[in-house]
């Protein structure tokens, strides 16, 4: 009787899980869904600013989030990129997604951190996003942030040579143009 009752408890315990389990990741494909839909939007509503200035301040005021996607749909209209998206926002080790570009002499990893300061760069990201290039053997690590890049940041993009800073005008063109 008490195998039983044993048996039944572990069951149900089961089932619960199950049940919570698929309730959060429905409740997380619904925040993406939003958020992506969110990100269309903006998306083609920068395509109709006059000025890089606008397209800026617009970027700044995004939900971090929705600035993540947009920046993965700006690199999509590259039909050479292939889009890996994280299955979740947060808890993703600074890497806010990642692509594969498609060349004549094989295929490129590239990690995105995206950033939106409205003052200078924290130098401690690059660093970080540097690490993470070279554990995950990929290409580069695009640092793409709406705020300013001041000397030391610059001093560090060449001294670790496997990151490309996307800011300003170069951010502007990415969200235009593609990667």
């Amino acid at each position: 009787m008490l195998v039983f009752s044993s048996i039944i408890v572990i069951a149900g315990l089961s089932i619960s899980c199950v049940f919570i389990y698929k309730k959060f990741t429905n409740k997380q494909k619904k925040s993406h869904q939003r958020r992506y839909k969110s990100a269309e939007k903006a998306f083609k509503l920068v395509q109709n600013f006059d000025n890089d200035a606008q397209i800026i301040v617009y970027l700044r005021k995004l939900d971090p989030f929705v600035f993540e996607e947009l920046l993965l749909i700006a690199v999509s209209q590259n039909k050479k990129c292939k889009i890996i998206r994280n299955d979740r926002y947060t808890g993703d080790g600074g890497i806010d997604g990642r692509f594969i570009l498609t060349q004549e002499s094989g295929q490129l990893l590239y990690l995105i951190q995206a950033k939106r300061y409205t003052n200078h760069i924290n130098n401690k990201d690059l660093i970080e996003l540097s690490k993470k290039v070279k554990h995950e053997k990929a290409y580069k690590g695009l640092f793409i942030h709406t705020g300013k890049s001041g000397k030391a940041t610059w001093q560090n993009m060449f001294e670790s040579k496997n990151i490309e800073i996307f800011s300003g005008s170069k951010l502007v063109e990415l969200i235009r143009y593609g990667f």
